[in-house]
């Protein structure tokens, strides 16, 4: 177990050992290369860093209850910290070696099929990434549950020109959300920064993944960019503003159908009409894709039902008969979650660690069938329950009282990704994602 909590991790990085390929001072701020974890870090702050967090989940020997070989997966959870210019900073950063992030966040996890889940997931929530030329970064996770929420990002120009993102999520298999991220970059000139870049995730279909909704974007080159095949994406209620490309499929680039009759996926294009003038394109179709294995069920109207349509080989576009006009709600819900809002610069008063102080809760098994064990730190506690669709509709409510600190729910729901809301009688609250599998 490792707790780093209030971190200050800061250098005086420059060009010199930024391209370095030693570890040399400022290149790194957290590292950690393992295969058992149970990690938090929180409330830190990251500046002037070449790598900020990096973490590497390998397979190796452990001996918990037996020796075998491969990961020993427990809590990862990197919520409500700074990363960007030092904290009295409030200019620009033009210069490498004057103030700059790099790269805030990057966990890598191989898919190797020999993991002995404890329970926990990956959470990266609530986080301030300003200034920096990448954000957050998550490959592999072999089924591992991740939850990337509630995180500020803004991207500035790499000045070595090197492929720039605020998300990237790529390789995963399932069990990956990611919503109420708010993203932004300097315009819509550099031809390397995509806001969202998803790449070759093999989710399965239901329950889904990555699950990407309720994100805002601004003012970039790509907003959403999928290259490969992401079959099995939920890709709703997001909204891009300012783009040159606002959704952008490449490589064979496949997200799979996208909202039904009567349901449509509510994603929505911002700028005015007279901003899309092809280009820039609300949607556009690269190399070797085509937008027939990717149909959007829309709205009516230019906000929700894109007109600004391109592709590299005329008919592949979504112009060409692969929106769907349907009715339905006004516009997707998005789930009622409270996300902790990302610091601003330097942490200081009171935090949701000072809030919950004292208590923690464990769910386990996550994904489940429908047993779900509900552990928490204090014995005898009532808790309050509450379990949130993706279309932010409550479908579950009810207290339970834990008995030698364990409490158990059967739920018989269908399969997918909830939102669930465990309060105490003291009015402290946790949210985390739960799966569930049939």
């Amino acid at each position: 177990m490792f707790d780093a909590d209030y971190l200050i991790c800061r250098s005086k990085q420059n060009s010199v050992n930024l391209t370095a390929t030693s570890f040399l001072p400022g290149n790194t701020g957290v590292e950690i290369v393992t295969n058992r974890f149970k990690f938090n870090i929180r409330e830190g702050d990251f500046n002037n860093i070449q790598d900020a967090i990096k973490i590497t989940i390998n397979s190796a020997g452990y001996d918990i209850g037996g020796f075998t070989t491969g990961t020993y997966a427990d809590n990862l959870h990197i919520t409500h910290n700074y990363f960007g210019p030092q904290v009295t900073s409030s200019t620009p950063v033009p210069f490498i070696n004057a103030e700059y992030m790099c790269s805030a966040v990057t966990v890598d996890y191989p898919n190797n099929g020999a993991q002995m889940y404890a329970g926990g997931n990956l959470a990266i929530n609530s986080n301030k990434v300003d200034r920096a030329y990448r954000g957050i970064s998550v490959n592999g996770l072999d089924m591992f549950p991740a939850d990337i929420s509630g995180n500020d990002i803004y991207l500035r120009d790499d000045i070595l020109s090197q492929t720039q993102y605020g998300i990237q999520i790529r390789n995963t298999l399932d069990n990956v959300a990611s919503g109420w991220n708010t993203l932004g970059a300097q315009g819509i000139t550099n031809t390397l920064v995509s806001l969202y870049l998803c790449t070759n995730n093999q989710g399965s279909n239901p329950p889904g993944s990555p699950y990407i909704t309720c994100n805002t974007l601004q003012d970039s080159y790509k907003g959403f960019e999928f290259v490969g095949n992401n079959k099995s994406t939920l890709w709703m209620g997001n909204s891009m503003q300012n783009h040159y490309y606002g959704l952008y499929l490449t490589a064979n680039g496949i997200i799979g159908t996208q909202g039904g009759p009567g349901s449509p996926s509510d994603n929505a294009w911002l700028s005015p009409p007279s901003f899309w003038t092809s280009p820039p394109w609300q949607t556009y179709v690269g190399v070797s894709s085509n937008a027939a294995g990717s149909v959007l069920y829309v709205q009516g109207g230019p906000t929700y039902n894109p007109f600004s349509n391109g592709s590299v080989i005329t008919g592949n576009d979504y112009g060409s008969g692969y929106l769907s006009v349907t009715g339905g709600f006004a516009s997707y819900a998005c789930p009622g979650v409270t996300v902790q809002p990302p610091p601003n610069y330097k942490v200081s008063g009171l935090s949701n660690i000072d809030k919950n102080k004292g208590w923690s809760v464990e769910m386990y098994p996550n994904p489940t069938s429908g047993k779900l064990n509900i552990r928490s730190s204090t014995e005898n506690d009532h808790l309050q329950i509450k379990l949130i669709d993706v279309n932010g509709k409550i479908i579950f409510s009810d207290f339970i009282s834990t008995v030698e600190s364990v409490g158990t729910l059967n739920l018989n729901l269908p399969a997918g990704i909830y939102f669930i809301m465990i309060k105490n009688d003291n009015n402290q609250e946790i949210h985390q994602n739960l799966i569930i599998t049939k």
